[in-house]
């Protein structure tokens, strides 16, 4: 089964987590890089560089489990549950709109 990103609030969660977490790899990684000179703040970026790739891979491990766990029929029930809040959300906001 295939899924559209960020139709389901599981993967937008996972989606979220996982940018922040390359944002610090990507930051972490040029810190560790010869940009800068000092020693302790290259020890201090790759502790930082190794979690964040620890993160990732936890967090891939953790999502591919929850989607496995869960299953197809569960994955389209709350699909079709996020898409008709989503809507219900449109519409109390268009009525606010038109109240204003």
């Amino acid at each position: 089964m295939t899924i559209k990103p960020y139709v389901n609030p599981l993967l937008n969660k996972f989606v979220f987590t996982s940018e922040g977490t390359y944002v610090l790899c990507c930051v972490s990684t040029l810190v560790f890089s010869d940009s800068e000179p000092s020693l302790q703040i290259k020890v201090g970026f790759s502790i930082v560089l190794f979690t964040t790739v620890v993160i990732l891979i936890f967090n891939n491990f953790l999502c591919v489990v929850i989607l496995l766990y869960k299953g197809p029929e569960k994955m389209k029930e709350e699909i079709k549950i996020a898409k008709q809040r989503r809507i219900d959300e449109e519409i109390a906001w268009d009525f606010e709109r038109d109240r204003i």
